[in-house]
């Protein structure tokens, strides 16, 4: 008995080391598929209100994204943000400041042709709340967005034109002397966009995003893939 339980401790300190140098020697492959990126983006924004207030937003969004499949990924999102509300009494002078937390999709056809289609869609939930004396303003934002562009790819650069629709639905409420509370919605559902891709090395790139219409904005991302 003691030959085969010998044999048998051999076989296993064998099997771990051989699991131990595939893992080790696994990384390399698995940046190969490129199949998960992460990343930065930093977002300024200016939307007007159908009550006539203007947000403006600056964010730190830091993404995940998972390629489930060649042309199909699912991404999560979250950061700080900071909000400024223009063009209301109620909050003049106030800087709030918040997070923000998010899930989206992508999707990409013709991924083997110059030229080709992507969509997009993404949901963020934002909060944000500033006091000063005796006034308290917070500030809860739900957005969605979809978006669908045609794309260009002129290695090592990628071209995105499209369109987008944007459905806000956000509350602002005042407490103090005064308490209120109003909802907010979005003047304008429609917009446009363009985005340059530029892929700096084999595992990673930089984008550049400008979107006008429903709201203003400019993005700048650094991401890499893993």
């Amino acid at each position: 008995m003691t030959g085969p339980s010998f044999c048998k401790a051999c076989t296993v300190r064998h099997a771990r080391a051989l699991i131990w140098a595939v893992i080790l020697a696994a990384p390399p492959a698995l940046a190969a598929d490129d199949n998960i990126e992460a990343g930065l983006t930093v977002e300024r924004s200016h939307l007007k209100t159908r009550s006539g207030t203007e947000l403006r937003t600056s964010r730190l969004k830091i993404f995940l994204v998972e390629q489930l499949q060649p042309g199909l990924a699912l991404s999560l999102h979250g950061g700080p943000v900071l909000l400024t509300p223009a063009r209301n009494p109620d909050t003049a002078g106030m800087e709030l400041s918040g997070f923000h937390v998010g899930v989206g999709a992508q999707a990409e056809w013709f991924r083997q042709q110059p030229f080709g289609l992507s969509a997009a869609f993404d949901y963020t939930y934002q909060q944000t709340d500033d006091k000063q004396a005796d006034r308290q303003t917070k500030i809860s934002l739900h957005t969605a967005q979809a978006e669908l562009a045609a794309l260009a790819r002129l290695p090592p650069a990628r071209l995105q034109l499209g369109i987008y629709a944007l459905h806000l639905d956000g509350d602002e409420t005042i407490s103090g002397p005064v308490h209120h509370s109003r909802s907010l919605k979005a003047k304008r559902s429609l917009g446009g966009f363009l985005q340059t891709d530029l892929q700096v090395d084999w595992s990673g790139r930089i984008s550049l995003r400008l979107e006008g219409g429903a709201q203003q904005a400019v993005g700048l991302t650094f991401a890499r893939y893993f």
